[in-house]
């Protein structure tokens, strides 16, 4: 038997050696734990999985046979005394929501703690991104932030703020650019307030990046997410009100950002037209100089068309891949790396992946605040915003903080509860009316992923080179 090596963990059920329960408990009959999840490597491996504590252990068949075997005739060997110190076995008559509810309760917050928020400065955009689930989604005219209203949101921030040692306040739309003054007059005056508190990030397509603006933008260290979803010929859903391609404009703002020094990340959204080409489009932005690329899950519009999402576990693949790539090329990459990849090989339980879920606070050009900006063009999920707003105090803040999967007793079985953190809430509302509940494609998404990781981290330990030619 081999076990992964031995990490720093935060899920602790009982901390008396496993075998000194067995031998209190006397004579009893033992089985796999019901978070423990048998996964074939290859034609002669297992991997023994659990879910909670993310540990793994990888067996041959015949060793794996032997366990079972042992199991059933009370035979005590050494690998079936390794799995019980490891919990990955446990006494018939186990309580598996019992240990879930006490995990849960361990892990789970019990009251919101935002470090980030998301402004809207305005919702006008010039583009027409056709999966754009705000323009798409927007009625009326258009709003941008006022003066007054600018104010208000920043004495919300201030007070946010003093809870935590570092708060991140990221430029949202919209095109956050075509409201540059209310973006640099909150900056300015965060600054004022603590000059070393707030971090500033901007989303932004890249029209109106002049080289002034951009060295404006290095003036005050806001890091710039552009958005762009590849080469030309692949990014053709990033278009004009009027239809024009946006490729060549994106790359000018790139080029003005970069000699400005700014720190610059790339914002790709993964769609049907370019999910296969995730990893040459990590390579096509390294050769451009950049460092860091986030993807994004398609959100789901409700007249998809031609934005339907790619299926779940061809995606699993290929940005599995494309994360392999970055690590290759010593790129920071967000969607698999960070938040899949560190916890599971950290042996960390991820809580949740969303900022939203009781981390975040969005506010919305119309002065309305909430946890996720996805919901502005609804206007659910949303309050008035108040000079004396405290989320901590705020009903609606902690319904979003059950929104993970620690809440949902659907989710205990789940091999890939570990790593994921519960769905996008918006996406999930789109396709059934609800949040907070499971969702079968990104279930699937998961647990490709977790097979994946799982793969790899054989091969790794084996010395051996990732298989890049597998397909589905």
């Amino acid at each position: 038997m081999r076990k992964s090596t031995k990490q720093e963990r935060n899920v602790v059920v009982d901390k008396r050696p496993a075998l000194e329960q067995l031998d209190q408990e006397g004579s009893v009959q033992l089985i796999l734990s019901p978070f423990v999840h048998v996964f074939k490597i290859n034609e002669m491996t297992k991997c023994l999985f659990n879910s909670l504590t993310m540990q793994k252990v990888y067996l041959t068949n015949e060793k794996y046979a032997k366990v079972l075997t042992d199991l059933s005739v009370g035979y005590l060997g050494d690998d079936v005394k390794s799995l019980i110190e490891l919990k990955f076995i446990v006494p018939e008559g186990f309580d598996p929501e019992q240990v879930f509810d006490t995990v849960a309760k361990s892990l789970l917050k019990k009251k919101p703690f935002p470090g980030i928020s998301y402004v809207l400065v305005t919702d006008f955009c010039n583009f027409r991104c056709g999966y754009c689930f705000i323009e798409n989604s927007l009625e009326g005219p258009n709003i941008s932030m006022s003066k007054d209203l600018a104010d208000k949101v920043i004495n919300v921030l201030i007070n946010a703020a003093k809870e935590v040692k570092e708060y991140r306040v990221t430029f949202y739309g919209g095109e956050p650019l075509s409201n540059s003054e209310i973006v640099f007059y909150i900056i300015e005056k965060l600054e004022q307030a603590s000059k070393s508190k707030f971090l500033f990030s901007c989303l932004t397509n890249g029209s109106l990046v002049t080289e002034d603006l951009a060295k404006k933008l290095k003036q005050h260290n806001v890091a710039v997410g552009l958005s762009l979803d590849g080469w030309a010929n692949i990014d053709k859903n990033r278009v004009l009100v009027k239809g024009k391609e946006t490729f060549y404009s994106a790359l000018r703002a790139l080029t003005l950002l970069k000699e400005a020094g700014v720190d610059l990340g790339i914002s790709c959204t993964i769609t049907k037209q370019n999910y296969t080409y995730a990893e040459e489009i990590v390579e096509f932005f390294h050769k451009l100089g950049v460092r860091s690329i986030g993807f994004n899950l398609l959100t789901r519009i409700k007249q998809a068309g031609e934005y339907e999402v790619p299926d779940p576990k061809q995606l699993a693949y290929h940005l599995f891949m494309a994360h392999l790539k970055a690590k290759e090329l010593h790129m920071f990459e967000d969607r698999i790396d960070k938040r899949r990849a560190n916890y599971f090989f950290k042996e960390i339980f991820h809580v949740y992946d969303c900022p939203a879920f009781g981390q975040q606070i969005f506010f919305s050009p119309s002065g309305t605040v909430g946890p996720c900006q996805a919901f502005y063009p609804s206007g659910k999920y949303q309050i008035p915003i108040r000079d004396n707003l405290k989320v901590q105090e705020e009903p609606l803040f902690y319904k979003w903080l059950e929104l993970g999967t620690l809440k949902n007793k659907e989710c205990m079985t789940c091999p890939a509860i570990g790593i994921c953190g519960g769905a996008c809430a918006y996406d999930v509302y789109i396709k059934t009316g609800q949040i907070g509940i499971k969702e079968k494609y990104f279930c699937t998404f998961q647990n490709e992923i977790l097979k994946l990781l799982l793969s790899y981290n054989f091969l790794i330990n084996s010395q051996k080179k990732p298989l890049k030619n597998k397909k589905y």
